[in-house]
């Protein structure tokens, strides 16, 4: 995987902008100077940075790049993580769980960023915690989802279908701060 750049050049023309980035695996002798990677976008007309709409907001790319950090760090754990033989998490929980929640923060842009962390059977175990308000939601491999939620003093729990009212509830009021 190629993640850390060695050096970035930018090239514009009338019709394009290119960016030639040269991974730092080039420059260590892990991949030769032909392996040179080329992102383009075409615009009508090349555009000055006042003019041009950014695809997304800023914190929108800290999200997705803090999704693609958690989604790395979940497949670096190894079985017996714990010390007690608890698994590591499986592919499809973690794919689950970075979906779930880039459909949460596309529907509630305000909401904060969950605790996240591996359940023992292979699970994904994602956590919001308020003055008023506990979710904990453990995405399973088998993509079910079990929920806790404490809204004040009522608490249900069960399966996603059988407490979705009071996790919607639940996420709007975290995603407000009351």
């Amino acid at each position: 995987m190629i993640d850390v750049m060695d050096r970035q050049q930018t090239t514009m023309s009338d019709s394009d902008v290119v960016h030639k980035v040269r991974p730092r695996q080039a420059a260590s002798g892990l991949m030769s100077d032909d392996d040179i990677v080329h992102v383009s976008r075409s615009f009508s007309r090349v555009p000055s940075a006042s003019s041009y709409e950014w695809p997304a907001s800023f914190e929108t790319m800290q999200r997705a790049s803090a999704l693609e950090q958690l989604k790395h760090q979940l497949f670096l754990i190894t079985d017996n993580w714990d010390g007690y033989y608890a698994k590591a998490p499986q592919t499809n929980a973690i794919e689950a769980t970075v979906d779930l929640l880039n459909i949460l923060f596309g529907a509630l842009p305000s909401m904060p960023f969950p605790d996240v962390s591996p359940g023992t059977e292979g699970n994904v175990v994602v956590e919001w915690d308020s003055r008023d308000t506990d979710i904990v939601l453990i995405i399973e491999p088998t993509y079910q989802i079990e929920a806790s939620v404490r809204l004040e003093e009522t608490e249900y729990d069960g399966p996603l279908e059988s407490v979705r009212g009071a996790l919607t509830s639940a996420l709007a009021r975290i995603a407000s701060g009351s």
